[in-house]
């Protein structure tokens, strides 16, 4: 094609043909070489933003897909959710049994619950009937050890009371602890620790209530779960603390316990 455009412009222009030729191809290097770059340019323009589409298809797929596993509650059902939360006494328990995805849940919850330096300090031993039965039995132990003779008189029989009357209708007691060095090395302050466990128990028990079980923290008996004989029957170390016993059951009526409380206004003090 360049031998033809020589000629022609040869004729036109009145030169020989071989310098037509030289300049045509002067004027072809010349193009390509302005024009190369700008279309090198615009081609990697198009390619970055077909790229950027796909990425951001992504994301937004992602997004939704971390949404959808994770879906906030509206403010009006959280608050709802918060002011049904009962004690109930095991006593008002009708002895129905709860399931076990229903506590699982209830545990993945709790798991939840803030943690200072991410120690997640909080433990929980699940005991079943015959494990219920055990610490009971070995609770009555300590305390006809560590008490006085009339103080263990008193407290057996509390204890055989409730045992028929109430503990027999839990489906489960859930050891509340906490592992003091829940990472080797890594020690915060205990108050921090007993908080946090304090919020995955609240956790624990919100969801609990959104399941349609009842529930029941139990402190304990002081000198039973203070004891390096209740710690070792729980698994935990010396250092560690058992902060009580909650006891999940069912209610036939849950509305019977009503609450109330006095205006937060009362207890709020604002500076601003």
């Amino acid at each position: 094609m360049l031998d033809v455009l020589s000629e022609r412009a040869a004729a036109v222009f009145s030169i020989p043909a071989e310098a037509a030729f030289r300049t045509l191809l002067s004027l072809l290097v010349v193009y390509l070489c302005t024009s190369l770059p700008v279309f090198l340019w615009g081609v990697k323009k198009l390619l970055q933003k077909v790229q950027g589409s796909k990425v951001s298809a992504g994301t937004a797929t992602d997004s939704s897909a971390a949404g959808s596993e994770c879906t906030v509650p509206s403010a009006s059902d959280a608050a709802s959710l918060i002011a049904a939360r009962r004690s109930i006494f095991p006593k008002d328990f009708t002895g129905q049994k709860v399931d076990r995805s229903v506590v699982e849940a209830m545990l993945e919850a709790a798991n939840w619950a803030p943690t200072h330096g991410k120690t997640e300090p909080w433990r929980f031993v699940v005991l079943g009937r015959a494990a219920q039965e055990e610490l009971l039995d070995l609770s009555l132990k300590v305390l006809e050890r560590d008490c006085t003779p009339e103080e263990f008189t008193k407290k057996r029989a509390k204890i055989e009371g409730k045992r028929k009357s109430a503990f027999s209708k839990a489906t489960y007691m859930i050891a509340i602890c906490m592992k003091r060095h829940a990472i080797p090395g890594k020690e915060m302050p205990e108050w921090e620790e007993v908080c946090a466990v304090a919020c995955a128990v609240q956790n624990m028990w919100l969801s609990m209530t959104a399941h349609g079980a009842a529930g029941y923290w139990s402190s304990w008996y002081t000198e039973a779960r203070e004891s390096l004989d209740v710690k070792q029957f729980l698994g935990l170390d010396e250092e560690d603390k058992c902060m009580g016993v909650f006891m999940v059951g069912h209610c036939a009526d849950p509305g019977c316990y009503r609450s109330k409380r006095q205006s937060i206004a009362d207890k709020v003090t604002w500076r601003v």
